[in-house]
């Protein structure tokens, strides 16, 4: 399945990237990048590895990462992941 990524999951990751840079180093935030990189082709993979969020928005699922939530959903041809979130915040707020 094709893997897209919203606006706001691309902003997402570049600020975990340099919020990683500026706080460890830019090794730190490339190693860290590939891992999430790592596990968008878990999901592509592995479609349903994640968890339901119907109870927040129908056909949500949410994989955690490292200490971050990657939101996506299933779609017909894709997949497409919505946000990728420090697991700090609450994704109800954030996703709806």
């Amino acid at each position: 399945m094709k893997l897209l990524l919203s606006p706001k999951a691309e902003d997402d990751l570049l600020d975990i990237w340099d919020f990683s840079s500026n706080w460890f180093s830019k090794t730190q935030a490339n190693t860290y990048i590939e891992k999430i990189n790592t596990c968008f082709v878990a999901i592509q993979d592995y479609p349903q590895i994640g968890k339901r969020l119907d109870f927040i928005k129908a056909h949500y699922w949410l994989y955690v990462c490292q200490k971050h939530h990657i939101v996506y959903q299933l779609q017909t041809e894709q997949i497409f992941i919505v946000r990728v979130l420090h697991q700090s915040n609450q994704i109800s707020k954030i996703v709806l």
